[in-house]
């Protein structure tokens, strides 16, 4: 279900689906990344972080929140996500651009 994972994983299906859209005239494309922050990909990888671990007792309090931020898997995660991202619709925008 972590879908932003496709443009690290399969760009080029976040890729095709970019190149689709512009050559069907689209003139605005969005980047793959609904999930791309820490916070959101914490409850792909640390499930047990969202049903909170047993000194949370169930809560997403400050602790849970500090945990997240300064996991460095999380961060890079996010930020890969990101970048990868907005790489490919640039890619795809410049090369349909250059062809009109």
């Amino acid at each position: 279900n972590n879908g932003d994972l496709l443009s690290i994983t399969q760009p080029e299906v976040i890729g095709d689906i970019h190149k689709r859209f512009l050559e069907a005239g689209a003139d605005i494309i969005e980047t793959n990344t609904f999930s791309g922050t820490s916070l959101a990909q914490s409850e792909f990888f640390h499930p047990g972080w969202e049903r909170g671990e047993p000194e949370d007792e169930g809560r997403k309090d400050p602790a849970f929140f500090q945990r997240v931020l300064q996991d460095p898997f999380l961060h890079e995660l996010a930020w890969d996500i990101n970048f990868q991202s907005a790489r490919l619709c640039r890619k795809w925008a410049d090369e349909i651009g250059n062809r009109i």
